[in-house]
């Protein structure tokens, strides 16, 4: 088990399945077989120096399902990012193809870890620009992530 400290900052990411693939299952083979898995965040990039704020804290990123898989939250940890690409091939083999369908400007995120977590772990994000609680605008947004903290120690 981990403990995430009270005011902590977090990625929180929602991410889409590619096709047929599974985005969590993938990623955690080649987590599983290679000891890291790199994640590509493409469209709307993320501000590198809030990444490297969550970094410094941990290197968090909370990772949402989409709808249709129940909306359930994962628990990961970076380590590092690039803008470059990875430097291995670390990554799931589907990224070929998604990479050639020009979403390959993007940001890097080497992930060192990435777990279930239980939902009600939401209840303790909130907004880090303004307190605002998660929960009150994950559903009413669009958008891929957010960047929110910790109001209470969370256990995982």
């Amino acid at each position: 088990n981990m403990i995430i400290e009270k005011g902590i900052n977090i990625l929180l990411f929602r991410f889409k399945d590619y096709r047929r693939y599974s985005f969590i299952e993938e990623h955690t083979q080649v987590l599983n077989e290679e000891g890291h898995v790199w994640i590509l965040k493409s469209g709307k990039i993320p501000d590198v120096r809030k990444l490297e704020r969550i970094k410094d804290d941990g290197g968090f990123i909370i990772l949402k399902t989409p709808k249709a898989e129940g909306n359930n939250y994962y628990l990961a940890q970076f380590d590092s990012m690039s803008n470059n690409g990875p430097d291995d091939n670390a990554y799931p083999s589907y990224y070929k193809s998604y990479l050639d369908e020009e979403n390959n400007n993007g940001i890097w995120i080497r992930i060192t870890r990435l777990t279930k977590i239980k939902k009600e772990i939401i209840n303790r994000l909130v907004l880090a620009n303004g307190e605002k609680p998660v929960l009150d605008v994950i559903n009413k947004t669009m958008t891929s992530f957010m960047f929110v903290k910790t109001t209470d120690e969370i256990e995982t």
